[in-house]
């Protein structure tokens, strides 16, 4: 009777050191598939981000490219206006000139 009460005690404490090593088995199973949807959810946002950042890149580049046309458009109308400006004020400069003298 001793002996069986002894496989008794060993039997149960291997059942229950089975069922905690069952209960942290469900645990990890638990997480590792929480972690694989947090996995699937990061790339799916990175995917979602790279898009993000080429399409505010395309909108600076163009607003870039935008913005110098238009500064080549004032420096154009500056080297053309300019010449016609120094010329026109020579001109005014000689005309008060002319007119303070008389």
């Amino acid at each position: 009777m001793a002996w069986s009460f002894v496989n008794s005690c060993i039997f149960q404490e291997s059942d229950t050191k089975n069922s905690k090593i069952e209960e942290l088995l469900s645990m990890i199973e638990d997480r590792l598939s929480t972690l694989k949807e947090e996995k699937e959810e990061l790339a799916q946002y990175q995917q979602w981000d790279k898009t993000r950042r080429a399409l505010e890149y395309t909108i600076h580049n163009q607003e870039l490219n935008d913005t110098r046309n238009k500064l080549d458009q004032v420096i154009g109308l500056l080297a053309v206006t300019l010449p016609c400006a120094r010329r026109r004020s020579t001109w005014l400069n000689a005309c008060r000139l002319a007119v303070t003298c008389c």
